[in-house]
């Protein structure tokens, strides 16, 4: 790591900031090809610790580069004033900013996003590394296209582990490996996930009704079992086109993670109609406190 960077790269614009580095575009002199260089100050390693999580970092980079859906360290240096960390380039930016800007993405959409980060979870765990880090700003898209491959990138905190490091924390029967994760059959089967996006109306009333309390969630339930036809609108047909078997919603484990959880009123791991409708109708035509309930008038 003792070599100059500046002998067999020219150092370009800078792509981005963090807390601790910044990332510069590097050319090639030789080939041509353009990299991303992550360069990491020598002042802010304040201690020991500090150079063997850089070193550690450098290591796993290398440890992991073989896989198609992590981000490939060409090579690391050292100067005078940095530790320099020269990568593959994914200029398009992160996850986090395609789902900001894409504004939604159908279940069946994020299941594929999902089969690639358990992919990369997997990998890591069988080589022996814990990300730690794992967040949509952290995956890098390869290219500009609607379905360019996902790096994973950032493994500062990163670290080697043993299998049985912390056996007294992790339950297997509560926590499914990454292996399982990829055979559910909603990675597997790519017709079982919807491919419509939920309405953008719907998904702000789960969102509402996620943030009340048990007892009102009961109330409301009541009241929704109570509705007219008319005052439903397209929720029930909203309802037969994602229960797809039939036999309520079944909550998967990443649905469990969102506001269907909170949904799911009687704990059954499925969604009724009545809860999705408890969930779904517009909270504030339910805060202003008339519904007809058959032929007559209630009030909240």
């Amino acid at each position: 790591m003792g070599a100059s960077l500046r002998d067999p790269y020219n150092i370009g614009r800078k792509l981005g900031q963090g807390q601790f580095s910044t990332t510069f575009l590097c050319t090639h002199k030789t080939s041509g090809i353009k990299y991303a260089c992550k360069s990491i100050p020598k002042r802010k390693l304040l201690c020991r610790e500090d150079y063997e999580d850089v070193w550690r970092e450098i290591q796993i980079m290398h440890h992991l580069s073989e896989h198609p859906h992590v981000v490939r360290i060409s090579g690391a240096y050292e100067d005078i004033s940095c530790v320099h960390m020269v990568m593959e380039l994914c200029e398009v930016g992160e996850l986090f900013d395609r789902i900001v800007k894409k504004g939604h993405y159908s279940e069946r959409e994020a299941a594929k996003l999902m089969k690639t980060i358990v992919r990369v979870v997997e990998a890591c765990h069988s080589l022996g590394v814990m990300h730690r880090d794992l967040k949509p700003e952290n995956f890098l898209l390869h290219n500009v296209e609607e379905d360019a491959p996902l790096k994973a990138t950032d493994f500062g905190i990163s670290v080697f582990y043993k299998p049985g490091l912390v056996p007294s924390l992790l339950n297997p029967k509560k926590r499914l490996t990454a292996h399982e994760v990829l055979c559910h059959p909603w990675i597997v089967d790519d017709r079982i996930a919807p491919d419509k996006p939920l309405d953008s109306a719907v998904l702000s009333r789960l969102k509402q009704f996620s943030a009340t309390n048990k007892f009102k969630k009961m109330a409301l339930r009541v009241i929704a079992d109570r509705l007219s036809e008319e005052e439903i609108g397209g929720l029930k047909e909203f309802f037969k086109m994602i229960d797809t078997d039939n036999i309520d919603l079944k909550l998967n484990k990443c649905m469990l993670c969102g506001y269907f959880w909170q949904a799911d009123i009687d704990n059954r791991g499925t969604i009724g109609y009545g809860e999705f409708l408890a969930s779904t109708v517009h909270l504030n035509k339910l805060e202003r406190g008339k519904f007809s309930v058959g032929t007559k008038q209630c009030r909240t």
